[in-house]
């Protein structure tokens, strides 16, 4: 006898949707983070850009001084050896002058002093001699690291053209850098959007939920007197324990208008000294809409604008904790003439007095 291999079946997984809240969100935090990192990127390229440029501006600072001191010292050398020539040919004109007299001088006392004198000028004229040598020397080497400056012109020049790339590239860094920091906070605010409306779907889901389970509850309710009118007792336990606890009570007619011209006052009394101008301008069109005479308008803004009717009054909240309103004599009055009408009050047709009032059928 042949036995026949069942498979085992395969367990699908199930393929997540790409438009759940999960995949949303994991996909925000991605757009976030790549976000946030072109930012930080060209947060750091700006800060090697700046240090480029700091670089270059004290490379060119230093070679311009460079070139500076080799032009100082170029034209020092130069008048050092115009000096040395002039002293030179100054030197060789006494020379020649004194030659003049020595041979005038021949054969008289004066010849031996205008030899020595002589003697003297020709040993100053080998002296500034000497000197003119130095200075062409001193002269022909400045010369020659004058001729870096044409190399450190260059150099000058290649640095300025890379400081101009340099603040070009920067300029387009800081707009990069800005678009980034503008796409962070889109990217934030479609977030947060986003958020705001998922929580408001879900929230529109439960009131759902929660409104037909009011209404199941509701006609549950309802069918408690019907379900259980052969058993009195049990019908008045479970009305007891899960009944309607709270009946609905309607106000009075009295009652709304109290309350309407409640509101009336609390409004004066929280925009009055604010638009008291333009109502005493538009009293008579207020009085013509209204149909109010126009002197009985003027007394009754001008009472409830009175800053003397007004006062400051602490009462307890709910909680108990205590807060500061403002109230007068007509407030007060229509809040104790809004006690006084509450006991006539009426309760709806769908009380349980209605439950109760009618009379218990027998059994099914």
């Amino acid at each position: 006898m042949s036995s026949k291999k069942t498979k085992a079946p395969i367990e699908e997984t199930p393929i997540a949707d790409e438009t759940t809240p999960e995949i949303q969100e994991v996909r925000e935090q991605s757009r976030k983070e790549t976000i946030s990192k072109l930012w930080r990127n060209a947060k750091n390229e700006l800060a090697r850009i700046a240090g480029d440029c700091e670089g270059l501006e004290q490379l060119v600072s230093d070679k311009q001084w460079q070139c500076k001191i080799l032009e100082q010292q170029r034209d020092a050398a130069d008048d050092y050896y115009d000096q040395a020539v002039r002293e030179e040919g100054e030197a060789a004109a006494r020379v020649t002058r004194e030659n003049a007299r020595l041979e005038i001088s021949r054969g008289t006392p004066a010849e031996a002093e205008r030899s020595t004198i002589l003697q003297s000028l020709l040993a100053a004229l080998d002296d500034a001699k000497v000197d003119h040598e130095k200075a062409r020397a001193a002269r022909d080497e400045a010369h020659r690291r004058a001729s870096l400056i044409s190399i450190l012109e260059e150099e000058i020049s290649e640095a300025q053209t890379q400081l101009v790339r340099l603040n070009c590239e920067q300029r387009e860094m800081e707009a990069i850098k800005d678009e980034q920091h503008r796409a962070y906070g889109i990217a934030t605010k479609d977030e947060i959007r986003d958020k705001i409306d998922d929580l408001k779907a879900r929230r529109n889901e439960a009131l759902q939920v929660a409104e037909l389970a009011e209404k199941e509850i509701s006609e549950l309710q309802r069918s408690i007197p019907e379900e259980l009118r052969q058993w009195k007792d049990l019908r008045d336990q479970l009305l007891l324990s899960h009944g309607v606890k709270d009946v609905p009570e309607t106000m009075t007619p009295t009652e709304k208008i109290l309350r309407g011209y409640l509101d009336f006052c609390n409004i004066l009394g929280m925009y009055g000294p604010r638009a008291r101008h333009r109502i005493n301008q538009d009293r008579q069109a207020l009085a013509q809409i209204i149909e109010l005479p126009e002197s009985y308008i003027a007394c009754m803004m001008g009472h409830s604008f009175k800053a003397s009717v007004w006062r400051s009054k602490v009462i307890r909240d709910a909680f108990g904790r205590e807060k500061e309103i403002m109230t007068n004599n007509q407030i007060e009055a229509v809040q104790a003439l809004l006690e006084d009408e509450k006991p006539f009050r009426r309760a709806p047709d769908n009380s349980l007095s209605s439950w109760f009032a009618s009379p218990s059928q027998g059994p099914i």
